[in-house]
């Protein structure tokens, strides 16, 4: 995906989720960055170890997902006692 198709992608989401476009485009950067992580990691390995490395990559988002959702939980039962 190119520069273009990746930004029509984002923002479509912005839209979706009524993110500011202004925060899209900081994480387009913050998407090269991590994306450009993985490719030099993954760079001359083999199809295992590349599998391995993704599998990895994936759990930890998975993770990372699962603890903002319950922060949002948290924030959203204290602010029902206000």
């Amino acid at each position: 995906m190119n520069v273009e198709e990746r930004k029509k992608r984002l923002l479509g989401y912005a839209n979706q989720f009524k993110i500011p476009e202004k925060a899209v485009l900081g994480m387009m950067e913050e998407y090269d960055r991590h994306y450009n992580r993985i490719c030099d990691e993954i760079q001359g390995k083999k199809i295992n170890d590349i599998l391995s490395i993704l599998a990895k990559e994936l759990a930890e988002l998975h993770l990372f997902l699962d603890m903002h959702h319950e922060a949002i939980r948290i924030l959203i039962r204290k602010t029902d006692h206000l």
